[in-house]
This record gives C-alpha cells, structure tokens and sequence, in this order.
C-alpha cells in the first residue's frame, strides 16, 4: 500500500475531535484530542465500556456504553445497576449522587453515560440510542494540555514528544470539534 493509499484509509476511517466539556472527566479533559475509528463496529458490536461518538437528535455526544440491547438499567447516587445488580466499573469516575430511573433498553438500542456523576442531575449527561446512532469507537486520547492533579497541579504531559507525528499522519482527516457546552458535549462537523 503506498503513502497515498494509506493516507486516504485514515481519511474515510478516522475523525478527529477535541473535548471541552467536563461530563468525562476525569477519563477525558477539555483539551484532549481524540481519534475516532468510525470502522470499529463494522464486524463486530459496541460494548460495555466503550467510550463512542453518537448521534443524539441533532447532536453528538462522546460518552461511554453503560447498557445493552434488552438490559434493565438504572443509575443511584451516581452508580449503574444493570439487571438490578450493581454495574463494576475499572475505569475511573467522579462519583456523585446522579439519579436515573429504571427502565429496559429497546432491541438495539445503547445506555450511554458520562464518567462524571458530580455533576447536576438535571443536566442531560445520559442518552439512549440505536445501534445506527453509534459512530464510532474512541481509539486513541492525546492530552494536548497538562491536566491538574488533585492538588490543582500540573500533570505529568504523558509522552507529548509521542503525540506529533500522530498528528501530522492525521492531517487531512475528517475533522470534528466537542463545543463548549456544559453537557452533553456536541460535536459539530468541521470542513475537511
């Protein structure tokens, strides 16, 4: 495959985005740039935990698979119960005491979920679609900009040196920005 070739694969495959809400912290930071494989589900399912790009009305969110197709779900004080069993969750979250009622997905249809559950409840950082609402997986996460730790301090720059000629492979991509609105995070097309 030449040069050419492989760049016109990453065109029609990946997009990009950039986060600037705060509904997937501490998982996703303003600033960071993601990289969107709109192939991952082509031959195989979305899954439990998957961070995706998805279709919401007439937005799209960035948010992370909680339930599947036929899953009784419900959210208390900030923690996911499937099938009236508490959802383990490894990734990292900040826990609050955001409430959802129960209620059974659809055939084909996705719980999706922001990592952050400090924030109001009264802020849509949930959203149930279809299969076809789904656009793609969320790959790659490059911190463009130190994070605070704890403390307010800057965070290690995790391999920034790493990040440019990742970037440079990537120009030319269907282009994506998350704007900056409280919740849920919308992406709005860019011009390639």
């Amino acid at each position: 495959m030449t040069v050419g070739a492989t760049l016109a694969v990453l065109r029609f495959r990946f997009m990009l985005a950039v986060v600037q809400g705060e509904s997937m912290l501490p998982t996703l930071a303003p600033g960071d740039l993601l990289v969107i494989d709109t192939r991952a589900y082509v031959r195989s399912a979305p899954e439990r935990g998957d961070l995706v790009i998805a279709r919401w009305g007439d937005e799209l969110l960035v948010k992370r698979i909680v339930g599947l197709p036929g899953e009784m779900v419900e959210l208390r004080a900030g923690r996911v119960w499937i099938n009236d069993r508490p959802l383990q969750e490894t990734h990292p979250l900040l826990e609050g005491n955001l409430r959802l009622g129960k209620g059974r997905l659809r055939p084909n249809h996705y719980a999706l979920l922001g990592d952050n559950r400090t924030v109001s409840d009264l802020l849509p950082l949930h959203a149930v679609v279809p299969r076809e609402g789904i656009l793609g997986k969320v790959v790659v996460v490059l911190p463009l900009r130190p994070r605070a730790g704890p403390t307010g301090t800057p965070c290690p720059s995790n391999g920034h040196a790493l990040q440019q000629p990742m970037i440079d492979l990537m120009k030319g991509c269907r282009a994506a920005e998350i704007s900056a609105v409280r919740s849920p995070e919308r992406i709005q097309m860019a011009p390639s």
